[in-house]
């Protein structure tokens, strides 16, 4: 990450973003995917689904980027977001079992900081050996991709390898990932 980009507030962040920000952008799917995850399968049980959600909002968070005003906490916009979306996909599940309702009333509001404590504590720490045990290849490409913002195209030039072969890579390891959140949660 860009140190002069360390430097600034979320808001000035979610500013660059509106102006078609990648980096910006970058910024805030680094820092919250994983605990907009962790909340949207607190919701759902469902590591599948969750990460459905959480993309598409991520997704909806670019496409509506210029409309969208934040002035406070785009942490908590993130949140109310994801959970926004997991009530209305319980709505529409055709398996909306009473349990998930039950569930659901359980669930009011995003509990911000109990998601930033467990990305800061254990959750780390089944990261770190969740991205161990990924095959060294697909960890190098994943890291590369994620972590230094190598497209897919830079990553096969620099690794000598076709982008086809990146692409399997990154969606093997993200699989990999996906099973191992869903044994955590």
């Amino acid at each position: 990450m860009d140190l002069m980009l360390a430097d600034k507030t979320e808001i000035q962040y979610f500013n660059e973003l509106q102006n078609s920000s990648h980096e910006a952008f970058d910024y805030f799917f680094d820092k919250y995917y994983l605990a907009l995850f962790a909340y949207a399968n607190k919701m759902i049980s469902d590591g599948y689904i969750s990460e459905e959600i959480v993309q598409g909002m991520f997704m909806e968070l670019w496409e509506n980027k210029s409309r969208i005003n934040i002035h406070t906490s785009v942490k908590s916009y993130l949140f109310r977001s994801v959970h926004n979306d997991c009530i209305d996909f319980i709505k529409r599940s055709n398996n909306g079992h009473k349990i998930r309702f039950e569930k659901l009333h359980d669930i009011h509001e995003p509990n911000v900081e109990f998601y930033d404590t467990l990305i800061e504590s254990d959750f780390e720490k089944v990261m770190e050996k969740m991205f161990s045990e990924l095959p060294e290849q697909c960890r190098i490409i994943f890291f590369l991709n994620r972590f230094d913002g190598l497209s897919y195209k830079e990553i096969a030039l620099k690794q000598n390898l076709s982008i086809k072969t990146v692409e399997n890579q990154i969606g093997k390891a993200l699989k990999l990932i996906r099973e191992k959140l869903q044994s955590y949660f």
